[in-house]
């Protein structure tokens, strides 16, 4: 039996995360915005669904995504980030 590194695991937690938020919450609340609001019986309905779905990929890709991305950025060896341009 393998052993996964915490690397390989915070990864694999980053690319689902951002598969959830960006490939199927934020396309699910735009289906939701367009098709739902033309019934009028969804009337406020659709609004909330649209909203927190949004909110929901929102903080999921944007402060969570991006929060472990950054992490795992500064846990890789051999990549080094200057701010001084070398023009």
């Amino acid at each position: 039996m393998t052993k996964r590194s915490s690397s390989s695991t915070m990864k694999n937690v980053h690319r689902i995360l951002n598969t959830i938020s960006w490939g199927t919450l934020m396309p699910i609340g735009a289906i939701i915005a367009r098709y739902l609001k033309n019934f009028e019986s969804a009337d406020p309905l659709w609004f909330y669904l649209h909203i927190s779905s949004q909110l929901v990929a929102y903080i999921l890709g944007c402060l969570v995504g991006f929060g472990i991305g950054i992490f795992l950025g500064t846990r890789s060896h051999g990549i080094f980030n200057n701010s001084k341009s070398s023009a």
